[in-house]
């Protein structure tokens, strides 16, 4: 998956959940073309909710649209400021 794959993803789960930013995770080893995708900024609120959306309509969303299924790996709100401080910062509109 390339950056045109991160900005698709980035596009539908927005509508979803709006206010999300997707970002590829280099961190992670990949077998060939898998992804890893982290979901920063997912409302702490909205969990249960990516769980069921993840489990129910991604695969039938990256069917429609030719992608592969990616690896979805949610940070809520509370979690991106937490745990990924330099994240959160990068991401904060400019005032």
């Amino acid at each position: 998956m390339d950056l045109e794959s991160e900005k698709l993803w980035q596009e539908i789960l927005t509508q979803r959940f709006p206010g999300v930013i997707v970002r590829r995770n280099h961190n992670l080893p990949t077998d060939g073309d898998d992804a890893y995708y982290n979901v920063f900024l997912l409302p702490d609120d909205k969990h249960a909710a990516f769980t069921e959306f993840y489990i129910e309509e991604l695969s039938q969303i990256a069917e429609k649209r030719g992608l592969e299924v990616p690896f979805l790996l949610p940070v809520d709100v509370s979690d991106t400021l937490r745990l990924y401080p330099n994240v959160a910062a990068a991401l904060q509109p400019l005032a």
